[in-house]
């Protein structure tokens, strides 16, 4: 299984009927409406990667479409080499940072 998120935006006047267009595409998810430079944010699925292009293909062929910026997922899980992962609202900004920083000297100085 692979996700794939996307931005899109789209010409003026015609949100209605892309965003008709998005919930009736095999694969969206979700459709959410944007504030920005792009109009939608839409989540989709699919089987393998190729499915999924073939769904942003579809996106982009869409008339009212004029620009489209995505991400791909793969169900491959990420390896777990050095990342931290913090519960929400625990994160002290200033203690990663003096982390990183001493680190860094320490990896200066062993040259």
């Amino acid at each position: 299984m692979v996700f794939g998120f996307t931005m899109i935006k789209v010409m003026h006047g015609h949100e209605d009927e892309t965003l008709l267009a998005l919930k009736n595409t095999i694969g969206v998810k979700e459709v959410h409406h944007i504030i920005g430079e792009y109009t939608f944010f839409v989540i989709m699925q699919a089987e393998n990667n190729m499915l999924l292009h073939r769904i942003i293909d579809m996106i982009k062929n869409l008339s009212s479409v004029t620009r489209i910026w995505h991400i791909l997922v793969s169900s491959k899980e990420i390896p777990k080499h050095n990342i931290d992962i913090y519960p929400l609202g625990t994160f002290d900004v200033n203690k990663r940072n003096r982390n990183l920083c001493g680190d860094l000297a320490t990896r200066i100085s062993r040259g």
